[in-house]
């Protein structure tokens, strides 16, 4: 079954195009500024723990283009996922349920974005410690909170 986009999964769709992008062109246009040696891993604290080539950086946006790819699938396909459906309820279902993907998938970029800007950061020696301590909340608040979300949605369809 074909799902209609309507106008917030259009915006949706576009806003996770340019988190793309943006991950990208953090990286791009701060890389060749950057010592050779950054690093690539914090503690719970915001202290760098671990550290790597600064082409390292490039894994951020790869995972991001990997996961934007598997959740665009995601979202044009509900139904390899979807359940407790109906007849006269299916295409709600599928139309909720690719929203809730959409969701997530916009969700993660933006959080790639953040996480890319947080290392570009730290290699240029502006440690900002803060901001990796709400990295992990805020995640898990992206993840959960759309699936909450949609769980509801999902609850209220007949």
């Amino acid at each position: 079954m074909k799902i209609k986009l309507d106008t917030a999964d259009k915006i949706s769709e576009v806003i996770s195009v340019l988190l793309l992008l943006v991950s990208v062109l953090i990286v791009a246009l701060s890389i060749s500024g950057l010592p050779d040696i950054v690093p690539v891993h914090f503690n719970l604290k915001g202290v760098p723990n671990r550290y790597g080539s600064k082409h390292f950086l490039w894994i951020g946006p790869a995972i991001a283009s990997f996961m934007y790819v598997g959740f665009s699938i995601l979202a044009k396909y509900p139904q390899v996922y979807s359940f407790r459906y109906t007849p006269t309820n299916i295409e709600e279902q599928y139309r909720v349920t690719s929203k809730m993907v959409r969701g997530i998938k916009a969700g993660m970029l933006f959080f790639f974005v953040v996480l890319t800007f947080i290392l570009v950061q730290s290699a240029q020696l502006k440690m900002i410690e803060y901001a990796v301590v709400w990295l992990v909340p805020l995640i898990l608040v992206i993840i959960f909170g759309n699936v909450i979300y949609y769980t509801i949605r999902w609850s209220k369809i007949k």
